[in-house]
């Protein structure tokens, strides 16, 4: 009898042990806090991934594996990472109750409807668990894959173009539905650094300025007034894609890049002048801008 009520003692706390193991496992993660949030002044700086599978697991894990103690949602599908609450966000910290109220953030996580991943200009906050941060040897490649957060409103640099004398050699598409993030996505998927508009309906990639916008350097600050690059987006008549011989200039991000497709560029054409042109002259440069 004392075997079988030994037997039987180990049997219960085997089985809690397991129902706490199991309860512990599937555990919700805490609720996120919900702070204002936009790109001139972000409460995270850096953007970890943009994607239509985003959830907050992921992102967490993303910052985790980046060594970053915080990870924010925003837009539904983005995922930003760091180590304290800058710019909106500021004034605030996770936990100290001064945050908006949780239903500013309102957008289902695109991978995973049951979650919320911020809003529009609101971020979800998590802190990153100590166990998931890597060391410093771990996480250096993958932090320094992550992309520094820029405006998507900042407007694109014009430069002067030519189809005898390219600032862009290859043609992506010419489209009556071109916009600048189509025309960006392409580039990425060619592996390609540069994107830039022109005509309102035609995407060039490249991977740095040539032909008549050789004369400058990224940042050197002499490109054409912006009021040069006036012919809306065909696909979206809100954005500028360029103008007659004018080309607005975008750098694609390197994570935007991680999905090369080695046939997609194979299949671009190199530009060919379908008449005679005149070369404009002019001395432009480069910024880093994406937009949304």
């Amino acid at each position: 009898m004392p075997f079988i009520s030994v037997i039987f003692a180990l049997g219960l706390i085997t089985s809690f042990l397991a129902t706490a193991t199991a309860t512990n496992a599937s555990a919700p993660i805490a609720a996120a806090t919900c702070y204002v949030d936009s790109c001139d002044k972000p409460s995270l700086p850096f953007l970890a991934s943009k994607t239509p599978s985003q959830t907050v697991l992921g992102c967490i894990a993303e910052c985790g594996a980046a060594g970053f103690k915080l990870a924010g949602l925003s837009w539904g599908n983005e995922c930003f990472c760091g180590n304290d609450l800058g710019g909106t966000a500021a004034s605030n910290v996770p936990g100290s109750g001064l945050a908006i109220p949780q239903t500013e953030c309102n957008m289902p996580c695109t991978g995973d409807a049951s979650s919320i991943c911020g809003g529009e200009f609101r971020l979800s906050v998590y802190t990153v668990p100590a166990s998931t941060i890597k060391t410093h040897t771990a996480r250096s490649n993958v932090r320094r894959s992550l992309e520094k957060r820029t405006c998507p409103g900042a407007p694109a640099p014009c430069y002067v173009d030519s189809c005898d004398n390219p600032a862009l050699p290859f043609l992506s598409s010419k489209s009556p539905l071109q916009t600048v993030p189509r025309c960006i996505a392409e580039c990425a998927a060619a592996n390609y650094k540069l994107a830039g508009l022109s005509w309102g309906n035609e995407c060039f990639c490249g991977n740095e300025l040539a032909g008549t916008a050789a004369l400058t350097t990224p940042g050197s600050g002499l490109a054409l007034p912006q009021t040069e690059c006036n012919m809306p987006c065909a696909g979206d008549g809100g954005t500028i894609c360029g103008g007659g011989f004018r080309l607005s200039l975008y750098t694609v991000p390197a994570h935007a890049r991680r999905n090369y497709r080695p046939n997609f560029r194979r299949s671009l054409q190199k530009r060919t002048c379908p008449s005679s042109t005149s070369t404009l002259i002019g001395k432009p440069t480069v910024s880093a801008v994406w937009r949304r």
